[in-house]
């Protein structure tokens, strides 16, 4: 299931998930959700962008914004 509103992202996404996130049409497999500050930020190694206090390991940030089109859960879903 994809998501893409932050109301949905807060709500069903736990800071440090692994997920699978598209930015600018590019699609990441390998990055993590940083939901422990104002806004919500994808952490990864392949498109830098607005750098965050904790990159989770990673070397580039991204901000949730319109370039984000969609982001999922890496492995199993949440059960809702």
């Amino acid at each position: 299931m994809r998501f893409n509103t932050r109301s949905e992202i807060r709500k069903y996404f736990s800071h440090g998930d692994q997920v699978i996130v598209s930015i600018d049409d590019t699609v990441i497999n390998d990055a993590k959700i940083n939901l422990n500050e104002r806004d919500i930020y994808y952490c990864q190694n392949k498109k830098a962008g607005s750098r965050c206090r904790d990159m989770l390991g990673y070397r580039c940030s991204w901000v949730q914004a319109s370039s984000v089109n969609w982001v999922e859960k890496l492995h199993l879903y949440r059960e809702f």
